[in-house]
């Protein structure tokens, strides 16, 4: 072989050398770049769960905490102390959920309106009857819960007696009727101030007794 053969050999040598190395490094570059891409969409997958898992659990987080706001006011009544307006357990008498008691009688107050007579109908219906108040130690009880509703007391007119539901019985000196309207034959507990009377057609809460 001639030395021009020989270089021209060591030339395709070199050459093909140097491609081999080219594509070498090509498969490299690009094997490299698909375990990247399978990297990043691995932790793009990742990251998407876990939002979607933290979302979940403040959606819990916020029904859990709608739900205790919602029992918490007539869980509040139902074992209210006037002396201290903390919650003690009463040993006295259980009373019915969403009732509160002084362990004597237990109480139901309610946001929805209606007359005296259709709350006398109410009350009767859940075994009760509108509030009565029989002696100086209920009314302070009941005056250190926020409530405002129909009572069980009512005349059949003007100048006419006083009567609770179902008696004869005329209301005691503990009881004071306050004159806030023009006419009215039944009365309204406002607990943060006073009792008053007003018309009977009206439409109030109203506070059942058991």
């Amino acid at each position: 072989m001639s030395q021009a053969q020989e270089v021209y050999t060591e030339l395709n040598m070199i050459k093909a050398g140097k491609e081999q190395y080219r594509r070498s490094l090509e498969d490299v570059k690009k094997k490299n770049k698909l375990q990247g891409q399978s990297l990043t969409f691995r932790w793009k997958c990742i990251i998407l769960f876990l939002g979607v898992l933290c979302f979940l659990f403040l959606a819990v987080l916020a029904v859990l905490a709608t739900l205790r706001a919602q029992a918490a006011p007539s869980q509040g009544l139902k074992h209210f102390s006037p002396a201290t307006g903390l919650q003690e357990d009463c040993s006295c008498r259980t009373c019915p959920e969403t009732w509160f008691g002084n362990g004597r009688s237990c109480y139901y107050v309610t946001q929805q309106k209606a007359s005296w007579h259709t709350s006398k109908t109410i009350c009767a219906s859940l075994k009760a009857s509108l509030l009565q108040i029989s002696s100086r130690e209920e009314l302070d009880y009941l005056k250190a819960v926020p409530i405002i509703g129909w009572m069980g007391l009512s005349r059949e007119g003007p100048g006419a007696p006083w009567k609770w539901l179902n008696s004869s019985d005329e209301p005691s000196n503990v009881v004071e009727i306050h004159n806030l309207q023009d006419k009215g034959d039944c009365t309204v507990f406002r607990s943060r101030d006073r009792i008053f009377y007003d018309d009977c057609g009206n439409n109030y809460p109203y506070i059942c007794e058991a």
